[in-house]
């Protein structure tokens, strides 16, 4: 049995199993499990899910249930301790990737937006700009003794 996977990975992945089932069954509808012991562990899969799930994106349901429900039931794994290693890899460095573009994508947006702003502010007729490029526009001014550097 493999127990080598990051707790972050396996939480997310444990989450979706829940999503689906959330999913398929709508809050109005009646309830197919019967007994208190179904209802609990019904609840419990909801509740890892959906806490586990953040974040994690589309995936194979059928093959990821099919992962949970082999470890859960003790069953033979459909892939050797290598396959998942270099499947979990892939997937978090496809992540990480993903990730990265989406942050480098925030950047720009963000430097856009503020060339903008500073472009405009500039315009002000009351905004000052000094020789290092910094532009201010005094608010409000002040009165009475103005600190010194003996004060």
């Amino acid at each position: 049995m493999v127990r080598n996977f990051s707790t972050a990975t396996l939480a997310a992945m444990t989450g979706i199993v829940t999503l689906l089932a959330v999913g398929q069954v709508s809050a109005g509808s009646s309830s197919k499990f019967d007994t208190d012991e179904e209802k609990e562990a019904y609840s419990l899969g909801v509740v890892i899910a959906s806490q586990a799930t953040v974040g994690l994106g589309k995936m194979d349901t059928e093959a990821f249930i099919s992962g949970v429900s082999d470890v859960i039931q003790d069953e033979q794994l459909a892939l050797d301790e290598s396959q998942i290693t270099e499947a979990l890899t892939r997937f978090e460095a496809r992540r990480a990737e993903e990730s990265q573009l989406a942050v480098a994508a925030q950047i720009e947006s963000n430097r856009v937006a503020g060339d903008t702003f500073r472009a405009s502010f500039a315009e002000d007729p009351e905004v000052k700009t000094l020789a290092s490029g910094l532009h201010y526009k005094i608010l409000r001014s002040g009165e009475g003794d103005k600190p010194s550097i003996d004060s």
